[in-house]
C-alpha cells in the first residue's frame, strides 16, 4: 500500500513541479466519416449516413506526454430508412358505400433522419513524441446539446383498390382514390431529449509545420450513451393520406406520414448515435512562460517546445 501511495505522490509531485514548464496548444480540425442511429426496422432497410465533425479546442500538457483538453464541438449525426413496402387495409368503405381491400406501396422509399448537435468535450491526450511525427491517443466524454433535427423525405406512392365480389382490381383512377403520386415532406424529428451525454477516442498523428504550428489527422469515434429517441411502442400503422390533396377524406381510415420512426414497423430500444471519420486540422502551440536552454531539454520533442 505504501508503495502505491509514494508512486502516486511521485506522479502529483511531477505534475506540480511541471507545471512551471507547462504548455498551452489550440486545436481547429474539421472531420467527415459515417454516421448511425441505432433503431431496426421490420420492412424497410435501415443504413447509416454521412456524419461530420468541427472541433475548436484548448489544450493544457502539464508534462510533455500528457496534455488535458476542453472544446466546443459541432457535429452532424443521422441514418436513413429505404426501400419497398406494401400494406393492405380490410373491408374499408369506398365514396359510394362499398366494400374494398386498400392496397398502399411505397415505391423506392428514402428517408433521412438528421441531427444538428452541439457539444462540449473534456478529454485526456497521450503524446508519443518524435521529431517528425508525434503520436496521439485521446479519450473523453461530450455533453451534447440538440440544435436541429428533421427528417426529410421522398418516394413513390401507389394505391390499389380490390373490390372481392367482383374480384376487380381498381388502378390509376384518381377520382376514386386510386393513383401514383410522388411524395416528398420534410418534417422535424422528435427525440427524446435535448441533452446526452457521450464518450469518444481519437487515434492520429502531430506532424510540425513550423515550430509552433502543426498539422493533425485523426482518426476518431463518437457514441452516445443514452437512446436518441423515446422508448416507446409505437401502435399506428405506416400510411401516406397527405400524398395528394382532397385525398383525406377518402383515405381517412390511414394516417398522414411524419416518419417511419412514428410507426409500428420501428424499434427504438437502441437508438443510440454513433459518428466515426477523419478529421485533419492544425495545433498552434503556445508557451507562456520563458525557461533557459537547460530546461527545453527536458521536453524530447519539438511537438511541445520550439
Amino acid at each position: 500500500m505504501r508503495k502505491y501511495l509514494l508512486c502516486l505522490l511521485l506522479f502529483c509531485y511531477s505534475l506540480v513541479y511541471a507545471q512551471s514548464n507547462a504548455l498551452h496548444s489550440f486545436d481547429v480540425t474539421g472531420g467527415v466519416g459515417w454516421s448511425n442511429i441505432g433503431y431496426k426496422l421490420t420492412e424497410l432497410q435501415q443504413t447509416g449516413n454521412i456524419g461530420a465533425l468541427f472541433h475548436v479546442g484548448y489544450n493544457f500538457h502539464p508534462v510533455s506526454w500528457m496534455s488535458l483538453g476542453v472544446g466546443l464541438d459541432f457535429e452532424c449525426d443521422g441514418a436513413m430508412a429505404r426501400g419497398n413496402l406494401m400494406r393492405t387495409w380490410s373491408s374499408v368503405t369506398d365514396t359510394d358505400g362499398e366494400n374494398y381491400d386498400h392496397s398502399l406501396q411505397l415505391v423506392n422509399w428514402k428517408e433521412r433522419q438528421q441531427l444538428w448537435l452541439l457539444q462540449i468535450p473534456v478529454a485526456l491526450q497521450f503524446i508519443i513524441p518524435a521529431e517528425k511525427v508525434s503520436v496521439l491517443f485521446q479519450v473523453g466524454a461530450k455533453y451534447a446539446v440538440k440544435i436541429g433535427a428533421n427528417v426529410n423525405t421522398n418516394g413513390t406512392t401507389m394505391h390499389i383498390g380490390y373490390y372481392t365480389p367482383w374480384h376487380l382490381t381498381l388502378q390509376d383512377m384518381e377520382q376514386y382514390g386510386f393513383y401514383t403520386a410522388d411524395f416528398r415532406s420534410k418534417n422535424q424529428l422528435k427525440t427524446a431529449t435535448d441533452g446526452t451525454w457521450h464518450i469518444f477516442a481519437k487515434a492520429g498523428v502531430a506532424v510540425p509545420m513550423t515550430s509552433r504550428l502543426y498539422f493533425i489527422a485523426n482518426l476518431y469515434a463518437d457514441y452516445s450513451l443514452t437512446n436518441i429517441f423515446q422508448t416507446v411502442d409505437a401502435t399506428s400503422p405506416i400510411g401516406v393520406r397527405n400524398d395528394k390533396e382532397g385525398m383525406q377524406n377518402i383515405h381517412y381510415f390511414m394516417p398522414d406520414y411524419t416518419s417511419v420512426l412514428d410507426t409500428d414497423i420501428a424499434n427504438l430500444e437502441n437508438s443510440k448515435l454513433l459518428n466515426v471519420g477523419l478529421e485533419l486540422g492544425i495545433r498552434y502551440v503556445l508557451k507562456t512562460t520563458k525557461h533557459s536552454h537547460s530546461h527545453r531539454k527536458k521536453y524530447p520533442c519539438r511537438c511541445l517546445m520550439d
